[in-house]
């Protein structure tokens, strides 16, 4: 990622957290804010059709990647399950090992899947998706009296 690429990405996040305030917001708005924003961060943008195509599929190929990759491993996954039950059920310690080879490669690849989803790209820090689904989407986290403060830090390079 370039330095113009970073960017347009903290331009994108700052104008996506000035718009949540807004109850409603037009192309108008999104322009005027966005080029607002951009200048502040010295960002020219020279052709904004173009760019906002590339940027597009570049965010589709890495959701179609991604699902790809989800469904290849729930296959693998679903495969190894049937392999492990039957070397199980057979007391076949050949096939019970390759089902443990294959878990183990594949316990790694979901592990890097999850770092695309909960990771942002620009700071490696992890995100409020990674936030809820381990946290605050759990019952028994957070069952007493507390504080949890969330801090978003806007123009943090």
């Amino acid at each position: 990622m370039n330095k113009d690429d970073k960017l347009l990405k903290i331009v994108s996040n700052d104008v996506k957290h000035s718009i949540e305030e807004l109850s409603i917001v037009t192309p108008t708005v999104y322009a005027t804010l966005f080029s607002e924003l951009a200048k502040k961060n010295n960002l020219e943008i020279e052709d904004e059709t173009n760019l906002s195509k590339e940027l597009l599929n570049l965010e589709c190929s890495k959701l179609t990647h991604l699902q790809e990759q989800t469904t290849r491993n729930a296959k693998e996954l679903s495969e190894s399950a049937k392999k492990a039950i039957t070397a199980i059920k057979e007391k076949d310690e050949n096939l019970l090992h390759h089902v443990l080879e294959e878990t183990q490669a594949l316990r790694k690849e979901i592990e890097a899947l999850k770092i695309s989803v909960y990771q942002d790209e620009l700071t490696h820090t992890f995100n409020r998706k990674w936030l809820h689904d381990n946290y605050l989407d759990e019952e028994e986290n957070f069952k007493e009296d507390g504080i949890l403060a969330i801090i978003d830090l806007n123009y943090f390079k």
